[in-house]
């Protein structure tokens, strides 16, 4: 039964992301901890393998419509990396319930993103992608090397923000046109997730069998929210999430302060 329910957990948090392009490591860490009770550095190994995997394919797709700005992502990937590995080794080093409450800390602050980025980001803001219009400069550059450290640092510990953060840093202090913003983020998500992966690996946090039963459950739900996305109400689905993101890191912050 235990393996039955990871496999449709797998598949719920694969639906989201296809409708919403948001909740691979956010909703699925929240569920692995609060639901199954899975150790933090396995539930984290276990994200960073799944999400890997998916956003490689979805890589794939963006790169048919020429959406990833390859020169942007490029410098945000070279900062991201070393942080990302060194975060890897660190996660295993951190007391458990302490972790939990870091990764409380981060759902609460990723809920508020995802309610900001919907009602209150600007749709149509700066340069077009792949080096098009203005291009990317060099300030550009040195904000993405120093935003990918910040990322690759927060996902390798916590296998959240390779959506929603990612997108925000891309829109708001890089000034990406979103289908390039979106395109962009999906590529670096993919590396920064199979660096954390690996690294997780090699440190020996890693459970195979609860990321295969994940993968199983993701890969079709997937495709199923990616086919009824465009009919999904994307604002209504967001504060969904937000309020069960907000809920779920609450209690992780609560029961780290009453507990210890």
């Amino acid at each position: 039964m235990f393996y039955f329910l990871l496999i449709l957990w797998g598949f719920f948090i694969g639906s989201l992301v296809g409708l919403t392009g948001i909740g691979a490591g956010s909703m699925s860490t929240a569920g692995l901890l609060l639901l199954f009770h899975l150790d933090p550095s396995v539930v984290v190994s276990a994200n960073l393998m799944n999400g890997a995997l998916m956003k490689s394919v979805g890589t794939v797709k963006h790169f048919k419509h020429d959406h990833p700005q390859v020169d942007l992502a490029v410098p945000f990937i070279v900062g991201g990396i070393p942080a990302s590995i060194t975060a890897g080794f660190v996660a295993g080093m951190i007391p458990k319930a302490l972790f939990r409450a870091l990764i409380g800390g981060i759902l609460v602050f990723v809920a508020l993103l995802i309610l900001w980025e919907a009602w209150y980001l600007p749709k149509s803001t700066g340069t077009n992608g792949n080096g098009n219009g203005n291009g990317i400069s060099t300030k550009k550059k040195i904000l993405a090397f120093f935003s990918g450290a910040l990322m690759g640092l927060i996902s390798g510990l916590t296998s959240i923000g390779t959506g929603s953060i990612i997108i925000a840093v891309l829109l708001v202090v890089l000034r990406i046109k979103p289908k390039y913003a979106v395109g962009t983020a999906v590529l670096e998500g993919a590396v920064l997730l199979g660096v954390g992966a690996l690294t997780h690996i090699v440190a020996g946090h890693a459970d195979f069998r609860i990321a295969f039963l994940l993968l199983i459950g993701s890969i079709p739900g997937i495709w199923l929210g990616s086919h009824y996305c465009a009919k999904a109400p994307d604002k209504a689905l967001r504060l969904i999430i937000s309020l069960l993101l907000v809920y779920s890191g609450g209690k992780m912050i609560w029961d780290y302060f009453t507990t210890t």
